[in-house]
Parts: C-alpha cells; sequence; structure tokens
C-alpha cells in the first residue's frame, strides 16, 4: 500500500512531501504554458516574493499556481499574464512552493 499524498489536480508521488501539478490555462504565460507540470514540496510554504506557490481558495478542491508578491509588507499572490487580478494571500491556503518544472514540448 503506497503513502502517496492525492490532491485534485495532482499527480500522487512517492513520498507525501512532494506532489506534481499540471498547470492548466493561460495564467502564467508566457514563462509557464498550459499544460506545465511543477513539483509542489509541500514542507515549503513559507512565502518569498517571486517564488511559485501552489494555492487553493477557502473550501475548494482546485489547485492552481500563482507568484508570491510582497508589497509594503502586503502579501498577494499574482499571475504573469496580466489580465489576471491579483489574489490576496487571506482568501488562499499555500499548499507548498514549486520547487522545479517541466514544460510541454
Amino acid at each position: 500500500m503506497s503513502s502517496a499524498l492525492t490532491l485534485t489536480g495532482g499527480v500522487p508521488t512517492p513520498t507525501p512531501a512532494t506532489f506534481y501539478l499540471q498547470h492548466r490555462g493561460d495564467s502564467m504565460e508566457p514563462e509557464f504554458p498550459n499544460r506545465t507540470l511543477f513539483c509542489i514540496e509541500l514542507h515549503r510554504r513559507k512565502p518569498e516574493a517571486g517564488a511559485i506557490f501552489a494555492l487553493r481558495y477557502g473550501n475548494e478542491s482546485d489547485v492552481f499556481v500563482a507568484r508570491a508578491s510582497i508589497v509594503a509588507g502586503d502579501l498577494s499572490f499574482t499571475r504573469d499574464n496580466p489580465k489576471y487580478a491579483p489574489i490576496t494571500a487571506r482568501d488562499v491556503e499555500i499548499l507548498g512552493r514549486a520547487g522545479a518544472y517541466f514544460r510541454p514540448l
């Protein structure tokens, strides 16, 4: 029996310390296109400006990625595509930080 972690939108991995999340959509373009695969490290949750985190809104099951931004001491999360509005930190749960990514061919 595996002790793998399973999250909606994520791929189970052999250790509960990481999971793979396939990004969907254009919110992180141009750097991270649709279907980019992120390796999320669950033990790394401390916000750091510019780092990419896996986030979840309240009780929703969908998980998404966004970049941490700290301005005048206030934490928010932004997407690379400017058509998406910033997200305030109080609206999301930080699941972990992206430690690696793989782009589709």
